[in-house]
């Protein structure tokens, strides 16, 4: 097995707190099924860069959730908090290896979220799908990472939360870590791999 360069971590809810998956588990419970898709098509606005977090708040209220309060909305969807084994973990790493991030994100949401949690991403290049113009999980984001930091899929690990994430990743070649804040497993599984931080 040709040893591990490069590690690709996903941002929210592996390096930071998802507060858009937060935002659906606290109000779910309340919507329809037509609020339930005004949902997944405001995120998918967001992370393509076709709305600001401002516009976004007010489509969630409008669309999703007009029981509730805009700035109550805004209070969770800003409310952002750092997983700090992995973010540890992550910089650790990318003294011996590439790490990337990979994210479904808001054009200005990355520098915000660091703005507000006091942290840089020094030496981690952050790919942003608003930035790039495609997604998680379509293959041409993959392949985006893969060309433009030379990467071999087989040299490579993607950290995601979600699995249909995971899947055009190992499909390319990639070695994938389900993470569902188990940053001890995530370490034993890097090891498995040789991978030492």
């Amino acid at each position: 097995m040709p040893d591990i360069t490069a590690i690709i971590f996903d941002f929210g809810d592996v390096l930071v707190s998802d507060t858009s998956k937060e935002f659906e588990n606290k109000y779910s419970r309340l919507w329809s099924a037509k609020q339930a898709l005004a949902f997944r098509k405001i995120c998918r606005m967001d992370d393509l860069n076709q709305c600001t977090i401002e516009e976004y708040c007010k489509l969630l209220s409008q669309q999703v959730t007009p029981q509730v309060a805009e700035t109550q909305i805004r209070q969770v969807i800003t409310g952002f908090k750092l997983f700090k084994p992995t973010w540890k973990l992550a910089n650790r790493l990318a003294q011996k290896y590439q790490v990337i991030i990979l994210s479904n994100n808001s054009k200005n949401g990355p520098a915000f979220i660091a703005k507000k949690l006091g942290i840089t991403f020094g030496s981690l290049p952050f790919v942003n799908s608003s930035k790039v113009g495609m997604r998680k999980p379509n293959l041409n984001i993959y392949n985006y990472v893969i060309k433009t930091f030379k990467l071999k899929p087989a040299q490579t690990i993607l950290v995601d939360d979600k699995k249909k994430n995971l899947i055009p990743a190992k499909r390319l070649g990639m070695h994938t870590f389900q993470y569902k804040k188990n940053v001890h497993k995530l370490e034993a599984f890097l090891k498995k791999l040789k991978v030492s931080a």
